[in-house]
């Protein structure tokens, strides 16, 4: 896992820098029985104040690059650090990592992780062997990753080769995180990585993630590569992950892999909806034709609703007129009744035509009821004289006015 150079750690880091350099300058040039401190004395100081003297065996060229990354805006302080950790020869990094190899505060930590960076950046196969003969586990898996994703931006192939030989307590890791930096730049040299590791819900994650990266060039190569998955969760996980993706560019093609490869239930149902909203944003009138087109049921009533209100409130004039080219039915009253509850709030006179002109008498009861109560709560003389002059029933006039029909 990169760990980003947080700015609160700077002054920190870059006093154990301070330290270190004093340290390892001091090595070379006095006896080490003498000069040199213990190391993990050395990496755990306290973070040295603003105003504290810097080693005076610190090289001089380092002291100024310390001195004034300590000085800069705390916005320049990632750009400072980096500097300063370009000064290290790469030959002095694994002495300066052993110096800071017990060391467990965040200064020492953080430098640890830049500082092998740097070495697998010039020497990634050295970097490596350092990392793997690290003692404390949870460390040398944390270098492992370090070294892998450095070496997978120089050499993506001998990175991964030299990952699969790790033994299998590091190898599952350090996999994972290659896989997901490859699936940036090629998701199918990361889907072949991720299908060797063990079936659990990291890698169902990552094959989701890598087949939606290979959906942004090609969809269909993606799509007909994930129906062919054996596992049906993680299938659906994946086709649902690549329709999502696919709604952007091709929604039709995105909603019909969704509703013919993706089983009736949960996952379907929210692919097909996720991808009619991105739809209905560019074209409303032919995802909502798509959604009359398929089956009536829940999943036809989410799609017409997720189209028809907001439609309705960006042109309600243009989705009224589609609404009047449906032939009557279920289909026409669901998306009238959406299209009135979406009118409702800003136009409740024509809310309430579109509601009572609903066949179906469940529905425009129940709709008419709702439009006209919540108008009569906000602007109760408006909404009875509207009631008294339309062409509402005597019987639905009676039940919002009262029985004397004023």
């Amino acid at each position: 896992m990169i760990v980003k150079t947080p700015s609160r750690y700077a002054a920190a880091a870059l006093a154990a820098v301070s330290l270190l350099i004093g340290w390892e300058t001091a090595c070379h040039r006095r006896p080490a029985a003498t000069h040199s401190p213990a190391p993990a004395a050395t990496a755990a100081r306290p973070p040295a104040s603003s105003g504290e003297a810097v080693a005076v065996s610190l090289p001089d060229k380092l002291r100024a690059l310390a001195d004034a990354a300590n000085r800069v805006p705390e916005a320049q302080h990632d750009a400072a650090w980096a500097t300063l950790i370009q000064s290290f020869p790469p030959t002095d990094i694994p002495q300066l990592l052993k110096a800071l190899a017990p060391a467990t505060d965040d200064a020492s930590v953080l430098l640890r992780q830049l500082l092998l960076r740097r070495w697998a950046a010039a020497d990634p196969a050295a970097a490596a062997a350092w990392a793997a003969g690290f003692a404390d586990p949870a460390v040398q898996l944390e270098s492992l990753q370090q070294v892998a994703l450095v070496w997978s931006q120089s050499n993506l192939s001998l990175a991964i080769q030299w990952a699969q030989q790790l033994p299998d307590g590091s190898r599952q890791t350090v996999c994972l995180a290659l896989a997901y930096e490859a699936a940036r730049t090629d998701p199918q040299t990361a889907l072949t990585l991720a299908m060797d590791l063990p079936a659990n819900a990291a890698r169902a994650d990552l094959v989701a993630h890598a087949t939606a990266q290979w959906a942004t060039g090609d969809p269909a190569a993606a799509a007909a590569w994930a129906v062919q998955i054996t596992d049906p969760a993680l299938r659906e996980q994946v086709v649902s992950a690549i329709a999502t993706e696919w709604g952007g560019n091709d929604p039709a093609a995105a909603a019909n892999l969704a509703l013919n490869s993706l089983s009736a239930g949960k996952a379907q149902n929210n692919a097909v909806v996720g991808i009619v909203q991105r739809w209905a944003q560019n074209d409303p009138a032919a995802a909502a034709q798509w959604a009359t087109a398929f089956p009536s049921g829940d999943l036809q009533s989410a799609a017409l609703e997720n189209v028809i209100k907001p439609w309705a409130l960006r042109d309600s004039q243009t989705a009224g007129a589609w609404l009047n080219t449906l032939a009557a039915g279920p289909v026409k009253d669901a998306a009238v009744a959406d299209y009135a509850t979406a009118l409702a709030p800003t136009a409740p006179a024509l809310a309430t035509e579109w509601a009572a002109s609903i066949a179906q008498d469940a529905l425009r009861e129940r709709e008419l009821a709702d439009v006209i109560t919540n108008w009569l709560a906000r602007d109760t003389t408006t909404a009875r004289n509207w009631i008294a002059q339309s062409a509402l029933s005597p019987a639905e006039k009676n039940q919002f006015l009262g029985s004397t029909g004023q």
